[in-house]
């Protein structure tokens, strides 16, 4: 079992150095870059007031900080989607009438409309595998840790989500947009 540390200044100034623009774009991959900046500045200081300790050994740390930023997006995205419903709901009170328009953040995410169409085809759990290897660099090690899950088991997803993603690439495509809700 690795040791843990309190979060000392020099130690919050290196690993913020390091880690704070690699937070940022895994956060700005996954939602705006508003509320990715709001992730970031929520990880570090998360881990500066000391509800968090850092694990020992450096290599750790990455996957460490990693599993703390999917943490604050998923607080991040939660709290946006209570904010977009009770907005509408506010609007269809009133009478408004204005449509709630849900902002797309693989828009900005993929730079085709074929790859977007494939990784939108694709499960959240085979998306979340995917992405932190391939965009993050993670190790499964590590990624098992961000995770909370074996490394046997992000393995088996990782082996499975490429597999579906070939799959996909191999098949006719057919536009299922309209059929999404």
């Amino acid at each position: 079992m690795p040791g843990w540390v309190s979060v000392q200044e020099a130690q919050f100034d290196a690993l913020h150095r390091t880690m704070a623009d690699e937070v940022y774009r895994f956060a700005a991959r996954r939602t705006s870059h508003a509320t990715a900046e709001e992730v970031t500045a929520e990880v570090f200081m998360a881990l500066w007031t000391g509800r968090h300790k850092i694990p020992e050994p450096p290599d750790e740390q990455r996957a460490w900080v990693f599993g703390v930023a999917r943490r604050q997006l998923l607080r991040a995205q939660a709290a946006e989607e209570r904010h977009r419903t009770i907005g509408a709901r506010v609007r269809a009170a009133l009478g408004v009438g204005a449509p709630v328009v849900e902002e797309d953040v693989a828009l900005d995410v993929l730079e085709t409309h074929a790859a977007r169409r494939l990784w939108d085809q694709l499960p959240v759990r085979d998306q979340e595998v995917l992405a932190l290897t391939a965009w993050e660099g993670l190790t499964p090690a590590q990624v098992a840790a961000v995770l909370g899950v074996s490394i046997t088991a992000v393995t088996t997803r990782l082996h499975r989500a490429r597999r579906h993603l070939a799959d996909l690439q191999q098949s006719p495509h057919e536009d299922t947009a309209g059929d999404r809700s």
